[in-house]
């Protein structure tokens, strides 16, 4: 089975870099399982509204928002934020 590609936007990247070191260790397990089957995660659910088509993993506190490309197979994260901040626009 072919793996996905995870792409970063600039402003999810620059989070991430800021973000501890604990917390940049268990996102980059989240990304692992993003590589392997974007959905199959119990941390990741279907966002809805607004945000329609686009997806949500957990992070302990954060959340990092992405969407699937599937024909490329590829994992846009889009954003990464605090549960209250990652929703607003």
């Amino acid at each position: 089975m072919t793996r996905w590609t995870v792409t970063w936007t600039k402003a999810a990247e620059n989070y991430y870099k800021r973000m501890e070191r604990a917390y940049q260790v268990r996102f980059q397990k989240a990304v692992q399982e993003l590589e392997i089957d974007p959905i199959a995660s119990k941390n990741v659910k279907r966002l809805h509204g607004e945000l329609e088509g686009l997806y949500r993993f957990r992070v302990g506190r954060f959340r990092m928002v992405f969407r699937i490309i599937e024909e490329a197979r590829e994992v846009r994260i889009l954003a990464i934020a605090s549960r209250g901040d990652v929703y607003k626009h």
